[in-house]
C-alpha cells in the first residue's frame, strides 16, 4: 500500500462506513439479520477507529510503553493503516455474503474481544487513569456483540460450526494485521508473547 493510501486510510474507512449506513438504512427491511448486524458493526468499529487513532496518547504510545519500545520515530499512519484495511475486509464480507454466517460471527468476536484487551490494557500498562485510546467505543462495540450473539443465537442465523469458522476468519485475519503492524516498529510476531510474558512479570 503506497505512503499516500496509508495516511488516508481512516477518511476512507469513514467514507465507507457512512455509505454503509445510508445503504443499510434504505434497504434495513430486506437485510438478512447478519447484514444488519454487521451495518451497525462497520459504524462502531469506524468510531472506535477513530477514539483509538486521534485521541490524545493514542493506541501506538500506549503499547510502545507497555512494551517498552521507543516509538519517537514511527509514523502512525504505517500502523494504523493495517486495522483500517483489516476492518474493511472483514465488514464487506459480511455484507456480501450473508449466505455465510462466519463473516458475521467474526465481526461479533472482534467487538468481545475489543472489549477485553482494552481493559486489560489499563491493567499491564498501569495507567494513571483507568482509560486506554479506544476504550469507550471499545466496550461499546463488546456490548452490541453480545447483543448480537443472543439474537443470532434466537433466531437460529447461526450454527455451531459457523461459530467455529468465524472465530478461525478472526484469528487469521487479526493474526496478519498484528504481525505487519508489529513489523513496523521492528519486532516480529515471534517476540510480541515473549515481551508481554515479560511485562506480566515484572508487574
Amino acid at each position: 500500500m503506497s505512503d499516500r493510501l496509508q495516511k488516508m486510510s481512516l477518511p476512507l474507512l469513514t467514507a465507507y462506513a457512512a455509505a454503509v449506513a445510508v445503504w443499510a438504512a434504505v434497504n434495513w427491511g430486506g437485510l438478512a439479520l447478519t447484514q444488519q448486524l454487521a451495518a451497525i458493526a462497520t459504524v462502531i468499529v469506524c468510531c472506535h477507529e477513530w477514539e483509538e487513532q486521534r485521541f490524545p496518547g493514542g493506541f501506538l504510545e500506549m503499547m510502545g510503553s507497555i512494551l517498552g519500545l521507543d516509538t519517537t520515530g514511527v509514523e502512525p499512519h504505517r500502523m494504523y493503516s493495517k486495522p483500517d484495511v483489516l476492518i474493511f475486509a472483514m465488514t464487506i464480507l459480511a455484507l456480501t455474503f450473508p449466505q455465510v454466517p462466519a463473516f458475521a460471527c467474526a465481526l461479533l468476536v472482534l467487538g468481545c474481544y475489543e472489549g477485553v484487551v482494552h481493559v486489560m490494557g489499563i491493567k499491564l500498562g498501569k495507567l494513571s487513569r483507568p482509560y486506554t485510546p479506544g476504550l469507550v467505543t471499545a466496550e461499546v462495540y463488546a456490548a452490541f456483540s453480545i447483543v448480537g450473539i443472543v439474537m443470532i443465537a434466537r433466531a437460529g442465523a447461526a450454527g455451531a460450526l459457523d461459530w467455529v469458522l468465524g472465530i478461525v476468519w478472526f484469528i487469521l485475519g487479526f493474526a496478519v494485521m498484528e504481525a505487519c503492524v508489529w513489523r513496523v516498529v521492528g519486532l516480529s510476531p515471534k517476540e510480541i508473547p515473549a515481551k508481554f510474558r515479560e511485562k506480566v512479570a515484572r508487574k
